[in-house]
């Protein structure tokens, strides 16, 4: 009992402090995010769960755009803009021409990112004749549980920096 009691009150005291606390809703401060789970992969293309999607995801790896938490407005991010077909079946990106790949020990890049990269990354997802869909013996469970398999009839390279996302039909939650 007395060591109950010792150990609850070293806590409360150790919370007795007059430093002043970090600011987590200051926004030049990075975001604070605590999560129920380690990632399964650091890819997450190849789970559902939230502790990757959600965590490794959005630090490693961009969007063509992304939704302000604020306003739920779209925002530009490797795409520069968009444009949607009248049916709604086709949305066309026109990608910035900055980008660069990360350099590592085992990679250096020889060009920047183009609309080659944004068709491959999207066609190794669907078509299981792509030599790179099974690398890993990856499947794409998020892609196929939200109907993206069912829904992308094609992901085309219209020039250097445009690239065209052809719909079987129209759907309004696509961007």
């Amino acid at each position: 009992m007395r060591k109950l009691f010792f150990g609850v009150l070293c806590t409360a005291l150790f919370g007795c402090t007059d430093q002043t606390p970090n600011k987590v809703n200051d926004k030049s401060q990075g975001l604070v995010y605590c999560a129920e789970a380690n990632p399964v992969s650091f890819n997450p293309q190849v789970t559902t769960t939230g502790s990757t999607i959600d965590i490794i995801a959005n630090q490693l790896y961009d969007t063509l755009i992304s939704i302000d938490p604020e306003n739920g407005e779209f925002l530009p991010e490797l795409a520069t803009s968009w444009q949607v077909s009248k049916d709604g079946k086709s949305f066309t990106f026109t990608l910035r021409d900055d980008v660069q790949f990360h350099d590592t020990l085992y990679f250096t890049p020889t060009r920047k990112m183009n609309a080659d990269d944004v068709v491959f990354s999207f066609n190794r997802l669907f078509d299981v004749y792509n030599p790179y869909h099974f690398v890993g013996d990856a499947n794409y469970p998020y892609f196929q549980s939200i109907g993206l398999d069912q829904l992308i009839r094609q992901v085309k390279k219209v020039d250097e920096h445009t690239v065209r996302f052809d719909l079987f039909n129209a759907e309004s939650s696509f961007l």
